[in-house]
């Protein structure tokens, strides 16, 4: 399935507004955190390897579904904070 399906399917759920709502929090336009960056992760790395210790790593394994669920999240979000969406 494509990004924009796993999206469309996660949007149309009937608690994804009401969890949204609940979740709101204001949006500061100029935020940037100090540190931040992202590693870049392929199927070689940590996910088949059961005798990593994860607690000397600085890494959070996540689903797919968890992915899709935060890129929903923060697309509906932003889009709630425009003016022109009211």
């Amino acid at each position: 399935m494509q990004l924009c399906d796993l999206l469309k399917s996660r949007v149309q759920c009937s608690d994804f507004l009401e969890k949204l709502e609940c979740a709101r929090v204001p949006v500061s336009e100029n935020v940037s955190e100090e540190g931040s960056s992202w590693d870049m992760v392929n199927d070689n790395d940590l996910w088949e390897d059961k005798d990593v210790d994860l607690d000397q790593e600085d890494y959070v394994l996540v689903r797919q579904e968890d992915i899709v669920e935060g890129i929903a999240c923060f697309m509906a979000a932003y889009l709630l904070s425009l003016k022109q969406t009211k």
